[in-house]
């Protein structure tokens, strides 16, 4: 929930954030997306603690940001075929107009997309928003997401001289007031911020960061934001492997906002690779 501070773009609101426990110290914090026999078994061992925490909206200040400096920006585009539904291929004509968006945004020398999909808050069969702070991947699993990419399209032996992972996240609604996405300076984080956490799959295991509180964090979102609004947000950057990715959530603005349906979302994640 988020309270709004006079004479002022920043409210206060309430961050979920990782704290250890215990169990940590022998047992790999852990959320499980493998199917249970017992439908009562656990299916994680994180430990979620709310702090409250000042957020600025920075509508109007948009180009003041960008993903060298803070981890995050906001740039105008419009797309002519956003997906509907499900994102049942990475052939999909929404992902393809992204690769190619990415590609020119940044000069890279090829975009690799391993990732689409699209969230639509409170419906059956869709991924829900991510309430948490965290960032979508460790260093580690970058370069194991790399690895992968390459080798599915029979680029094995390349090297590049830099590679960036990125997110790109934008509604599928006309303007988003419930759950919009609140993103952390990434200048203001520590790596020691950053707890890793496994994701467990069926048939494979993924590393991502859950996020620590630390008062020096510095947290931002965009009101309103409109389907030709795109959030990039940077997860990794070869050239500085010592910073963190930017940490990011959904934002619970509770009753204080005027909801104009629910949230329909879709997110890109991407590998840039620089030869």
């Amino acid at each position: 929930m988020t309270k709004v501070l006079k004479n002022d773009s920043t409210r206060l609101a309430e961050v979920s954030y990782f704290e250890p426990l215990a169990i940590h110290a022998r047992e790999k914090p852990y959320i499980s997306n493998v199917p249970f026999v017992e439908t009562d078994g656990p299916w994680n061992n994180l430990n979620q603690v709310k702090y409250e925490a000042p957020i600025t909206d920075i509508r109007g200040h948009e180009n003041e940001f960008s993903l060298a400096k803070n981890g995050f920006e906001y740039i105008q585009r419009k797309f002519t075929d956003p997906p509907v539904g499900h994102v049942d291929s990475l052939d999909h004509p929404y992902v393809l107009e992204m690769e190619r968006f990415l590609k020119q945004q940044y000069g890279a020398s090829m975009v690799l997309v391993y990732d689409a999909l699209v969230r639509k808050v409170g419906v059956d069969g869709f991924f829900q928003q991510a309430d948490a702070a965290h960032i979508d991947h460790t260093p580690e699993n970058c370069r194991w997401r790399l690895q992968v990419a390459l080798d599915k399209r029979g680029l094995t032996g390349i090297k590049p001289r830099r590679i960036q992972l990125i997110t790109a996240w934008k509604p599928l609604t006309n303007c988003v007031t419930q759950w919009p996405i609140t993103v952390c300076d990434t200048s203001t984080v520590s790596r020691e911020d950053c707890y890793p956490v496994d994701t467990v799959f069926p048939h494979y295991a993924s590393e991502l960061y859950h996020v620590g509180y630390n008062k020096a964090h510095k947290w931002f979102y965009l009101s309103n934001q409109t389907n030709e609004e795109v959030l990039i947000m940077q997860i990794y950057d070869s050239d500085t492997p010592d910073l963190a990715g930017c940490p990011h959530m959904a934002l619970d603005v509770g009753r204080d906002e005027i909801h104009k349906g629910r949230r329909d979302s879709t997110e890109v994640r991407a590998i840039l690779v620089y030869m």
